[in-house]
């Protein structure tokens, strides 16, 4: 259950990312950027994010623990 509300908040996240950036995503569009290019950019980010999210968390379990 917590894996599904992690993966429901990150997906929110990332449209509301997308949301306010939209005139940098227009911007990308204009000077010739095909659709598919921006779709990865943006998905590059979001799997930057969440594997660096995940790497932070993981440590911070592991740091937490005790011994």
């Amino acid at each position: 259950m917590a894996l599904v509300a992690a993966f429901l908040i990150a997906g929110l996240l990332t449209l509301s990312s997308v949301n306010r950036r939209i005139r940098e995503l227009g911007t990308l569009k204009a000077i010739g950027w095909p659709q598919r290019l921006v779709i990865r950019q943006v998905t590059g980010e979001a799997l930057a994010e969440g594997a660096l999210g995940g790497l932070v968390g993981a440590a911070l379990g592991i740091g937490a623990r005790p011994s």
